[in-house]
C-alpha cells in the first residue's frame, strides 16, 4: 500500500533520536519501527545493543518474538548476512530467548544482549545500557483508565532514560488513549 511504502522511507530516512510517532491503531507503527526497523538496525550494527519496552513486559516479548522469528527463519537473511545471523540460533547462539534477549553473531563481549525486551511498570532491567531503546504501546487503552497506573508508567519512563548509552537513541511509538497520555 502507498501508505505504508511512504512511512518506510520517511521512518528511514528520518530523525532516529528524540522521536515521539504517535500514529492510529492499525496503521504499522510497530511493524515499521519497533521489528524492521530494530532489524535493519541490528543489521547494521550488531555490536549494538536494542532494548524494546511497553508498559508491561509481555507486551515487549511479543514485539522481540517478532523479530527472534524472522531471525530465525528468515533463510535471505542468513545468507546475506552471515556475519551476523545465525544459522540455527537456538543451537549456535549464546542466547536466544525471550526472557532473556536475542543475541546474533558479535565481536565484542558485552552483557547486553543484541535484542532484548523489558517492561516498564514490571520486567524493567538493572544495570544494563542500550545503545537504542523503542518505547512501544507504554500506555494501552486498559492502562488509560488508571491515573495511578499512568503516573507510574511516566515515572518509570523517566528513569528508564538512564538505561541509555552515552550516544544513544530512543524512539517512542504510541497511540493516544487519554488526554494525559
Amino acid at each position: 500500500h502507498p501508505f505504508i511504502v511512504k512511512m518506510c522511507n520517511e521512518i528511514q530516512d528520518g530523525q532516529k533520536d528524540y522521536t515521539l510517532d504517535v500514529w492510529a491503531r492499525e496503521h504499522f507503527k510497530t511493524s515499521i519501527m519497533t521489528v524492521a526497523e530494530t532489524i535493519q538496525y541490528t543489521l547494521r550494527n550488531p555490536e549494538a545493543s536494542n532494548g524494546i519496552f511497553a508498559y508491561a513486559r509481555p507486551a515487549a516479548k511479543k514485539f522481540l518474538y517478532s523479530i527472534r522469528d524472522i531471525f530465525q527463519t528468515r533463510k535471505l537473511l542468513k545468507a546475506c548476512f552471515r556475519e551476523i545471523v545465525w544459522n540455527d540460533p537456538e543451537k549456535e547462539a549464546p542466547l536466544w530467548s525471550l526472557d532473556d534477549g536475542i543475541i546474533l553473531k558479535r565481536t565484542t563481549t558485552r552483557k547486553e544482549p543484541t535484542i532484548g525486551a523489558y517492561g516498564l511498570i514490571e520486567g524493567m532491567p538493572t544495570g544494563l545500557h542500550f545503545d537504542r531503546r523503542v518505547y512501544d504501546d507504554v500506555v494501552t487503552e486498559d492502562v488509560s483508565d488508571s491515573p495511578e497506573v499512568m503516573e507510574k508508567i511516566k515515572t518509570k519512563f523517566d528513569s528508564s532514560q538512564n538505561l541509555g548509552t552515552e550516544n544513544g537513541s530512543h524512539r517512542v511509538i504510541g497511540t493516544f488513549y487519554h488526554h494525559a497520555d
